[in-house]
């Protein structure tokens, strides 16, 4: 059997044998009838684990996880692992059905109906809760796509398809789901120096950015020797060994820190860097004992995006801090850690 876990952003559960899925960002046009669970804005990931690799009652305890659950697996399209999207669903079975009769009718009748009428799918699962941290889940359905495109334009076949798929779900399934998009994770982020030179020259990067949409004089970024000084803590995010976005933790006193040199590169925006930096950024400032964590951004259009981050990660607008002063082309923000 396998245990398939749910962990709030920041969290993280490693072991032998366990397969880690990153929560994505809402970025993939969605086909018609899918809506993504709004559990996605606290949880960070998804993990798979051989039944050996945790007991469920220890692992539903610990901080971090939301769900857990075993699960008995049945591998109903068995085509190669890929780089694309994987749609997670965990649903709960039609109440008057039971146990037996709602596996039969989803194994035997709707696995079909989904390889005829799914033809973007490249690897179709179906997990049944065995046993499981929240009662009203009894199932899990695994879908894989090669690609983005596979997703949100070949997920049905036709019109007859999206009609005969949504006319048998409701023979199963009950009123309940969470869908998730994710992705098997190839993105690290860890403590890193920012002298190394592929980082030099992403923060080269990140300087020019910034002085060409601040004046100088309101522009504060960080550059290499200055995220180098003792008490700067510097992270990056490296996606297969590629550096894809950085950010560091600045201390202001002890137990307030201040998050610069967030950045992400052009190619990667959108794919969950951003917030996997602020997450562990955010989740070492807990343990270090910080209470709160403001930050410096630019209020012209080019930083909308970090903003809107920000927002979703939790920070709220306040006044200057550690020496800055009210400028047009500047805007603060904190959050006040638990």
């Amino acid at each position: 059997m396998t245990v398939i876990a749910e962990l709030a952003r920041g969290a993280t559960w490693s072991a032998p044998g366990t397969t880690t899925f990153d929560v994505l960002e809402d970025t993939v046009p969605l086909p018609a009838g899918v809506v993504l669970s709004r559990r996605r804005e606290t949880i960070g990931s998804i993990v798979f684990g051989s039944d050996e690799a945790a007991d469920l009652a220890f692992l539903g305890s610990r901080p971090g996880v939301a769900r857990a659950f075993r699960v008995e697996s049945t591998v109903q399209l068995d085509g190669p692992p890929t780089a694309g999207p994987v749609m997670l669903v965990f649903f709960a079975r039609r109440r008057d059905l039971s146990a037996a009769e709602f596996r039969s009718h989803w194994e035997d009748k709707h696995a079909p109906l989904a390889r005829r009428h799914h033809i973007g799918m490249s690897r179709y699962v179906q997990h049944i809760v065995v046993e499981g941290t929240d009662d009203g889940v009894d199932a899990i359905a695994e879908l894989h796509f090669a690609s983005a495109r596979d997703l949100s334009e070949r997920f049905y076949d036709s019109e007859e398809g999206v009609r005969a798929i949504a006319e048998d779900v409701v023979r199963f399934s009950g009123r309940r789901a969470d869908t998730y998009l994710v992705s098997r994770r190839s993105l690290v982020v860890e403590v890193d120096d920012p002298r190394a030179e592929d980082i030099r020259d992403l923060l080269a990067v990140h300087l020019a950015f910034s002085r060409e949409t601040t004046p100088e004089e309101y522009s504060f970024a960080l550059d290499v020797e200055q995220l180098a000084e003792p008490g700067v803590i510097f992270f990056s995010a490296r996606r297969d060994g590629v550096v894809v976005g950085v950010a560091a933790l600045k201390p202001l006193d002890e137990t307030h820190a201040e998050l610069k040199s967030m950045h992400t590169r052009d190619a990667e925006r959108g794919r969950g860097v951003g917030r996997a930096l602020v997450d562990q950024l955010l989740a070492f400032a807990r343990q270090s004992g910080y209470r709160r964590v403001s930050l410096e951004t630019g209020t012209p259009d080019e930083f909308a995006p970090a903003r809107a981050l920000y927002t979703n990660a939790g920070f709220r607008p306040c006044g200057p801090f550690g020496g800055y002063q009210v400028s047009p082309y500047n805007t603060f923000m904190t959050i006040e850690l638990d």
